[in-house]
């Protein structure tokens, strides 16, 4: 089962909630919750008076607490149950259904309303992606307006209804299947070209690559001079994913994931995103954990992928920046050709202080020049 938290957050009308990964010394909150659940709604799987083995349920979570995809979240005030969610891989386990994973939740009444729900799927979602799970099913009573509007608030979509579902108290519900896909970066679409160095890959990035990319871009000395703020949680880190597959489906090289020959390991990020098309013109952007520092291996990188923009773009200048303290990236940009145009004082606002910012750009016919 995977781990979280504990993280607390905070209800619409006060109340601290603790969210973490149940193990089996939750069992005896978890058989105090499930009458509770059972008793006010019929929105659940969970009947009056069907009581759960105790030792089961304590074996199988402590089973699945070994296995990556499965994420059993409560939701505890005190001491007491009050939410859970659980999300696991399709079943029975099959090759051509290992990308789908299913969830189910249930929050006491007294918590309806209160964000709690929106923010236990918020947390699933993100696991799933970084589990390469690329779409989450769930069956939802058609009578449960308000769950159906909290799934559809984050992209999920029903996919048919299931007649006469459920049977309960001698009338049948029937039951929406919903379904959200994770994967936008799927076969079809466009990538950047995989590039060779002599100690490098750089290749277009995927889902997997978020907790490297996480373990790298939680450093605070990684984002002291980058525009994009320290990742707090991988969540972070996959929106920063999503948007890079936004850059591929517009053929935007913005970023190839840096390898090195020897390991498939994300250690660190390139790029180039457009400055002014109707130059054109591309800028430069980078990262790298800090184990690897100093050791050429972002020159080596912004190499390639300067010969490759100026030719596969056929761009007249490709532009770089970098804050006047950063004396390392400035030595970097240096090192490729670049030359600096300037430095511009108070160009722009991040982190909450103004920056002083040098601009270096090497123009079309100056790359030429370097190929000499």
């Amino acid at each position: 089962m995977a781990e979280f938290g504990p993280e607390l957050f905070q209800t619409k009308n006060g109340k601290i909630i603790t969210l973490r990964a149940c193990c089996g010394q939750d069992v005896d909150a978890f058989l105090h919750f499930q009458p509770q659940i059972a008793k006010e709604t019929h929105f659940t799987m969970q009947m009056v008076g069907k009581i759960p083995d105790r030792e089961k349920i304590k074996n199988d979570w402590e089973i699945n607490y070994q296995d990556k995809i499965n994420l059993r979240l409560g939701a505890f005030y005190n001491d007491d149950m009050v939410g859970q969610l659980a999300f696991f891989p399709f079943t029975p386990v099959h090759p051509w259904t290992h990308h789908i994973g299913k969830f189910g939740m249930m929050i006491l009444k007294d918590y309806w309303g209160q964000g709690l729900g929106r923010k236990m799927l918020e947390i699933m979602i993100p696991h799933a992606k970084s589990v390469d799970i690329k779409k989450i099913e769930a069956m939802v009573r058609t009578t449960n307006e308000r769950g159906v509007k909290l799934y559809q608030s984050l992209g999920f979509n029903n996919e048919g209804i299931r007649k006469k579902a459920a049977l309960i108290e001698k009338n049948f519900l029937d039951e929406y299947f919903i379904a959200k896909f994770l994967d936008k970066y799927r076969s079809n679409n466009w990538v950047p070209k995989t590039l060779e160095t002599h100690n490098l890959i750089l290749r277009p990035i995927c889902a997997n690559d978020a907790s490297d990319i996480f373990d790298y871009a939680r450093n605070p000395k990684i984002s002291r001079y980058t525009l994009w703020d320290t990742h707090k949680n991988i969540a972070d880190t996959l929106i920063y994913i999503d948007e890079v597959f936004d850059n591929y489906d517009h053929h935007i090289p913005d970023s190839w994931g840096i390898t090195l020959k020897n390991s498939d390991k994300v250690i660190g990020t390139i790029g180039c995103f457009w400055a002014n098309q109707s130059v054109p013109s591309m800028e430069l952007g980078y990262a790298l954990r800090e184990d690897y520092w100093g050791q050429g291996l972002i020159t080596e990188a912004a190499k390639i992928v300067m010969d490759f923009v100026f030719k596969h773009y056929n761009l007249l200048r490709l532009q770089a920046r970098c804050h006047i303290d950063n004396h390392a990236s400035a030595k970097v940009i240096e090192k490729i050709g670049m030359i600096r145009e300037g430095t511009h004082r108070y160009i722009l606002k991040c982190k909450n202080e103004l920056w002083d910012m040098h601009y270096y750009a090497l123009t079309k016919h100056d790359w030429l020049s370097l190929q000499k």
